[in-house]
């Protein structure tokens, strides 16, 4: 009886660690150096980096901004350990980025990004700088937390622009956070609609499905949550970072078992990628499976001491060992 009790106080302290990881993800004392060039090695001043955290769900999006200079480097500091993805654009070129799982506490290799021209030239679908910044608004106030007045916002640039349906995956986002499930599913509904009528939105009907699927696992309905994500991994089966955070959802709401299917997809997509590893442990410990609680923690460990030393992995792992004697 008393080893149950230590198990369930143990796995307790760790989802508590996990959602304190979650909240403090994305910021940190990280550095990243980066250049831009074109596709015969020169560098391209004036191209804007964007910095974005991939891990912890649709809300938890973390952006940095950096601008290269005459010789097309960039630096973006306060980064936070994870998987972050950097992408570059401008005028004439066609972006593109890199993605790379961020160390705070060593050294982070310098990151090459290579930019080819443009065949047909810049293309924006809003164009006005007052709509542009209308918009730049509407996601600052949704990254504050000030979900009335962003819902405001985007419903007011959604009124100047119709056409540009993919705002209603912010107003669902909005929606979502501020409780009401049913208009949220219901404005990402319309971005379905339209990604049907068209192969080339995959990113935008992804991100529709997996916020159509969080909705769902928040009214509790587990059965079409799990469809939608099944749809989503469909498109995008390579795609590491959504097994993870649909992981990561399943983890948050208690349904451990799939989460460690979807954390096992993670780590069998992108092998060299530590942090489903670790949530691996983690979730096994949660269903009293020791010896794959040890078999991944040990595997972190060997894959990332300086996280593994970081997020108590150690101790933790000298305490599974006791509660297996």
């Amino acid at each position: 009886m008393k080893r149950v009790k230590t198990i369930l106080l143990v796995a307790v302290l760790l989802a508590f660690a996990g959602s304190l990881m979650m909240a403090q993800a994305g910021r940190g004392k990280g550095r990243v150096n980066g250049i831009v060039e074109d596709e015969y090695g020169k560098p391209i001043e004036g191209v804007k980096i964007k910095a974005e955290f991939l891990q912890g769900g649709q809300s938890g999006e973390i952006l940095r901004d950096a601008l290269t200079d005459k010789k097309g480097t960039w630096s973006i500091i306060a980064i936070g350990s994870g998987k972050w993805r950097f992408t570059a654009m401008k005028d004439n070129y066609v972006p593109n980025y890199v993605e790379y799982d961020v160390k705070q506490l060593s050294v982070n290799p310098t990151l090459k990004i290579v930019m080819k021209v443009s065949q047909q030239g810049p293309k924006p679908v809003i164009e006005d700088e007052e709509s542009l910044k209308l918009f730049d608004q509407a996601n600052q106030l949704f990254t504050e937390k000030k979900y009335d007045e962003a819902l405001t916002v985007f419903q007011q640039f959604l009124t100047k622009h119709p056409e540009a349906f993919m705002v209603s995956l912010g107003i669902g986002n909005c929606y979502k956070e501020l409780g009401d499930l049913d208009k949220a599913i219901a404005e990402y509904q319309k971005v379905l609609d339209k990604t049907q009528e068209s192969v080339k939105d995959n990113s935008l009907r992804t991100k529709a499905l997996s916020a159509m699927g969080d909705a769902y696992m928040k009214k509790q309905d587990f059965e079409k949550a799990q469809n939608y994500f099944k749809e989503a991994l469909a498109i995008t089966p390579d795609d590491e970072i959504l097994a993870y955070n649909v992981g990561e959802i399943f983890f948050n709401a208690m349904k451990t078992e799939e989460a460690i299917a979807y954390y096992e997809m993670a780590a069998k997509i992108k092998p060299d990628w530590s942090l489903p590893v670790l949530k691996l442990g983690y979730a096994y410990l949660n269903v009293n499976n020791l010896p794959k609680t040890l078999e991944n923690l040990n595997k972190y460990m060997t894959m990332d001491p300086e996280g593994a030393t970081a997020n108590g992995v150690p101790a933790l792992i000298e305490t599974v060992k006791k509660m297996q004697k």
